[in-house]
């Protein structure tokens, strides 16, 4: 429950960030579809983090063990 409370609130933050920093004009419409294409990368990227975040640690040891020492 904590991680979707977490999750809410960073999500909340970038909104709001990108709604303040958003100009008026037509050049704020660029400024603004990038940042929600930012958004979305990062929620992405937290979410395959999270949902493979156990497997990925172990093939990552699993790979470290057979390189080095």
């Amino acid at each position: 429950m904590e991680r979707s409370i977490w999750r809410s609130e960073i999500l909340h933050l970038i909104w709001a960030a990108i709604a303040a920093h958003t100009p008026p004009d037509e050049r704020g419409q660029d400024l603004a579809e990038y940042a929600l294409l930012i958004g979305f990368i990062a929620v992405v990227v937290i979410a395959v983090v999270v949902l493979l975040g156990d497997g990925l640690s172990l093939l990552l040891g699993e790979i470290a063990g057979e390189v080095g020492p």
